[in-house]
């Protein structure tokens, strides 16, 4: 009896051919969601790179920024620096400057009065040695004459060196 096709057949070719249809209406919507999911991932994935890569960019941008305004924020702290050591420097000049010129002043003023005081004590001086002379206290002779006592000589006396008869001969009377 082959080719004939009983009713429990057919009936078990329904059931079959109704879970073939449902296992493709399963397959088919696993497939679609599946699809969906790997459309939905691909496009969230390459949202998320873009954005991490704007991000990234970004990000750089922002760390090149904090580096150039900290960069420029420490040259201006040097340049205030070297300024203060500058103006502190020619304070110090100035001052010590100051002091020196007061001290050269004085030194001048007392050079100046130590030459004044000189000056005066030479002309009194002079004026004392002019009285003195004109006035004379001690006594001058108007001539001069030959002291008395400058002929004596006692090795030419008494035939030489005192008389004892060496004539000075070899002595350098």
């Amino acid at each position: 009896m082959e080719g004939i096709a009983t009713r429990e057949a057919v009936n078990r070719g329904f059931q079959y051919n109704q879970l073939d249809n449902g296992i493709r209406a399963v397959q088919n919507g696993l497939c679609d969601g599946f699809y969906a999911i790997n459309n939905a991932l691909k496009d969230g994935f390459f949202s998320i790179v873009s954005s991490q890569k704007d991000c990234c960019c970004e990000t750089n941008r922002n760390i090149e920024s904090v580096k150039y305004e900290m960069s420029k924020g420490f040259c201006d702290v040097i340049q205030n620096a070297q300024l203060n050591t500058r103006d502190i420097l020619e304070s110090q000049n100035a001052g010590v400057q100051k002091i020196l010129d007061y001290m050269c002043a004085n030194e001048k003023q007392a050079l100046r009065d130590r030459i004044a005081t000189l000056e005066t004590s030479g002309i009194i001086q002079a004026q004392t040695q002019n009285l003195v002379s004109q006035l004379q206290p001690v006594p001058r002779p108007a001539y001069l004459v030959s002291s008395p006592y400058a002929s004596y000589n006692p090795a030419t006396l008494y035939g030489g060196f005192g008389g004892c008869g060496y004539g000075g001969y070899g002595f350098g009377y």
